[in-house]
């Protein structure tokens, strides 16, 4: 009974939408608001109706919208109407039309000048060209517009639209990364400016299964938990489903059964509840993937039996071939060969009917389109007439004279055509004769057709089973990814754990080291503290490897100090009294370049270190020059030379002049690793390494290249350092809110903090932070990721959500343990202003904490700066 009434309200509903909308051309038409004002409203009417497939409706309100532009003279009012129909037209595949359309509009837009609006209609051109596959043409209206939408920033519909149609270019060339920008950019808008939920959850949702493609699950959970946001947020019941459907392959993929079946269980009481058989179909065959898993074979059996059950009852449709087949392998896995026999051939059947269904609708679309084009004909003949009606007497006196006229050519063509058949007649007789000709060579083509046909079919036989050996291979290679990714991914998991605790024993030590302790204390903490840098140094090498390995590493681009990256290296080496360690830097070399200072500082290190390990004296010289400027790129040569005679250069050989081979780098040592690593440092930045040995020294070559810092820039470094600092008096009396669950950890952030005057206020999860956040005013707030009741993504959300606009605009820095590159990419995406891992120093967090306030308080002093009067000369 409950079903019943669910579906019951969802037809009524659209229903009364219907009718509203009917009725709203009515009261707006009968309003007594001016002219003007009743085309703006309906050509909005026009556009909802578009947007909800009514095209019917839709025509008669822009056929209404455009007579009365043409009465009111509004020019906005008729472009706006030509622009409904041109999507009109665009809905019925009639592209010539649609062209035509926006053409008309763009041709109005030009004369009034809104660089918004003729935006707009460069869009609607290229989506017609790219519908068309015409790419270069859709690529040029779709730059074009983003040029405009530049000077018109009111417009952002129209640039979340623009935006959304480039991605769709990108990706059907196949250029991911862009596609993927273009996306992001108008979720951005869709979700944050407009807040228009259902267009940014169906572009999270599409981009969810355009990155699961890609291999990047990670990546898809971050979108399919956002559309899930979005539809909660719109209340729409279908659209929750879907989406746990979509986390429910995911994290199949991720080998997370748990999760997987609860978020299929979630979908399918909403399918239930729906009477969605489709979608419960769905959800039953995942239920019984998921029980194969578990090694449960009843369950699976059931599930895969329910799930085809309610398949036979449907139409054809597409999804259902491949549940299909997922089911005939399921049953062929647990040695069922009969059902797998017969889902294979339900599988086949359910293939060829989807293909017979898409002939017809392609039939249909083409049919449409030539009744859309003759409609569109018709109504301009209907004009021509109209506009004949008005010199109607004029054409009846022409018309008696042509009658007259006609008459005597008739006669004259009556005569003439009948000497005409005469001709055509003896004509008739000789082409009878060749094509009886024809017919017999016709009938012999046919038979050598026939034997062609045979051989193909042999071809086609040999052709499948070289096709199921290449099916058989392709799976093969997907297993041995898959493991390679579930290595990768184990590692990073593991690393993130170990952070947690390292984080509360580095900032313990640093606590007890601020409460003065005794000399043999100090001693004891000095060494705990130098042990966890080790063992952090240790998890960083582990997971940079794995980051290698998988292509996630990250590179940064900022500026830096070549000089304070060699003096980084000195402090390293002072301690080994062994070993010498001189160094040089050519002065031609700038103060300043621009590139990532934390891998050339790795690069360096892993060198040294793992030399001076096969060293038990000797000197290590560490030269660099500039190498050649080209344009705005300087290439720096770097030269590591030693002396050491324990040297094993066949290793050095090996690793870094012979071509990269993963199989030889699964036995090295760690000190060979750590070479590997160095040299994918310096591939990844476009660099070169190689080792050479002349007599007893053994010299290590690396070219990198970094980028020329401008003039301008480079003073600046020079007068205010490249990065500014902290100081503890800008931190004295600010107010922040520490959102955190592990109580060690809070108990160290709140004691760094207030330590340097700051206010602290410390919550235990989201839900308090947001409670605490209503009651308080606070300039920063720390939020951790993972936390139960709420975690930081959801609260995070919440908080850009509210109307007050000086905390929904607050700095909100992540605190999280995990090293890998998608969560930062998740915090920006859920709104968060910067990242800082676990475990960090004090110093380090009051950097950050410094940076982000200078820079939210910088920007908010421009935005409410007024502008400076203009004095009189």
């Amino acid at each position: 009974m409950k079903k019943i009434s669910f579906i019951l309200l969802l037809f009524l509903q659209a229903t009364f939408t219907f009718a509203f909308q009917s009725e709203n051309l009515q009261s707006v038409l009968a309003s007594s608001i001016s002219d003007v004002e009743k085309i703006k409203k309906i050509n909005a009417l026009t556009f909802d109706l578009i947007e909800n497939n009514n095209l019917a409706d839709a025509e008669t309100a822009a056929q209404k919208a455009l007579e009365m532009s043409k009465t009111a003279s509004s020019e906005v009012g008729r472009a706006g109407a030509l622009d409904n129909f041109g999507l009109i037209a665009q809905m019925r595949f009639d592209y010539t039309n649609a062209m035509t359309f926006f053409v008309q509009s763009l041709k109005i837009k030009d004369g009034l000048g809104d660089k918004g609006s003729i935006a707009s209609s460069k869009n609607h051109i290229g989506k017609v060209f790219f519908l068309q596959r015409n790419q270069e043409n859709a690529s040029t209206n779709y730059e074009s517009a983003l040029a405009l939408l530049k000077e018109a920033p009111a417009a952002l519909p129209v640039l979340a639209e623009t935006n959304r149609n480039l991605g769709d270019l990108y990706l059907s060339q196949k250029v991911y990364g862009k596609a993927k920008d273009a996306f992001d950019n108008a979720l951005k808008i869709y979700a944050e400016d407009l807040q228009d939920f259902k267009k940014a959850a169906g572009v999270a949702s599409y981009l969810g299964k355009v990155v699961a493609d890609l291999g990047d699950n990670d990546g898809a959970l971050t979108y399919f938990n956002a559309s899930l946001n979005f539809h909660r947020n719109l209340n729409d019941p279908k659209g929750m489903a879907n989406d746990y459907l979509s986390l429910s392959k995911i994290y199949t993929a991720l080998a997370d059964n748990e999760l997987a079946a609860e978020n299929v269980g979630n979908a399918l009481s909403i399918f239930q509840q729906l009477q969605d058989n489709f979608g419960m179909a769905d959800a039953f065959h995942l239920n019984g993937k998921i029980a194969l898993k578990n090694n449960n074979r009843s369950k699976a059996e059931e599930y895969f039996e329910k799930s085809g059950e309610l398949l036979r009852g449907l139409k054809a449709q597409p999804g259902i071939s491949e549940i299909y087949k997922t089911i005939a392998d399921g049953f062929g896995e647990m040695g069922n060969f009969p059902k797998a026999y017969t889902y294979s051939q339900a599988y086949a059947s359910s293939r060829d009917d989807l293909f017979n269904k898409e002939k017809a609708a392609s039939l249909l679309e083409l049919t449409t389109k030539y009744e859309s084009e003759y409609a569109v004909k018709d109504k301009n003949r209907q004009l021509a007439t109209m506009e004949g009606e008005r010199s109607k007497e004029a054409m009846i006196r022409w018309l008696l004279i042509g009658l007259v006229g006609m008459a005597l050519l008739g006669i004259y063509y009556v005569i003439k055509s009948n000497r005409q058949k005469q001709k055509d007649n003896e004509k008739l007789v000789a082409m009878n004769g060749t094509i009886q000709e024809q017919n017999s060579e016709i009938a012999r083509q046919n038979i050598l057709t026939n034997l062609a046909n045979s051989e193909l079919n042999e071809k086609n036989g040999r052709l499948d089973n070289l096709n199921a050996q290449l099916v058989h291979e392709i799976s093969e290679r997907e297993n041995s990814q898959r493991v390679l990714f579930s290595k990768d991914h184990y590692l990073a998991n593991v690393t993130a754990q170990m952070r947690n605790p390292l984080n509360d024993i580095v900032g313990s030590a640093q606590s007890l080291m601020n409460e003065k302790p005794r000399t043999d204390q100090r001693e004891h903490l000095q060494n705990l503290q130098f042990s966890t840098n080790n063992l952090l140094v240790l998890i960083n090498d582990v997971l940079d490897f794995s980051e290698i390995e998988a292509s996630k590493i990250s590179l940064e681009t900022v500026d830096f100090r070549p000089e304070d990256v060699v003096k980084d290296l000195i402090k390293e080496n002072k301690s080994n009294k062994e070993i010498q360690f001189e160094h040089n830097i050519d002065s031609r070399i700038p103060e300043v370049l621009k590139g990532d200072p934390v891998r050339l500082q790795q690069i360096l290190t892993y060198l040294t270190k793992n030399l001076k390990k096969e060293m038990k004296n000797g000197v290590i010289k560490v030269n660099i020059v500039k190498n050649e400027l080209i344009d705005n790129e300087m290439t720096l040569k770097i030269d590591v030379t030693t002396n050491g005679k324990d040297i094993r250069f066949e290793n050095l050989d090996a690793i870094f002049n012979q071509p990269a081979n993963r199989k030889d780098f699964e036995n090295m040592n760690d000190n060979d690793l750590e070479f590997v690593v160095a040299r994918r440092l310096v591939e990844l930045q476009n660099g070169t390494i190689h080792a050479s040995r002349v007599k007893d020294e053994t010299l290590i070559t690396v070219f990198l290249p970094f980028k020329i810092v401008s003039e301008l820039t480079t003073n600046a470094a020079n007068t205010e350092g490249v990065v500014p600092t902290y100081n503890d008096n800008f931190l004295e009396g600010k107010r922040v809110l520490v959102v955190e669950d592990n109580k060690v950890n809070q108990m160290l952030v709140m004691n760094m903090l207030k330590k340097k005057g700051v206010l602290v206020t410390a919550a235990n999860d989201g839900i308090e932070g947001l409670e605490a956040l209503e009651k308080a005013d606070f300039d920063v707030i720390l939020m951790d990721i993972q936390m139960p009741r709420m975690d930081g993504y959801r609260a995070v959300a919440e908080i850009r959500r509210l109307k007050n606009t000086e905390k929904s605009t607050l700095p909100i820095i992540a605190l999280t343990a995990s090293a890998y590159v998608t969560e930062k990419e998740k915090a920006q995406l859920f709104g968060m202003t910067d990242h800082i891992g676990k475990p960090f120093s004090p110093d380090e967090l009051l950097d950050k904490l410094s940076r982000v306030l200078m820079s939210h308080i910088a920007n908010t002093d421009e935005a409410v700066m007024p502008q400076a009067a203009v004095s009189p000369k």
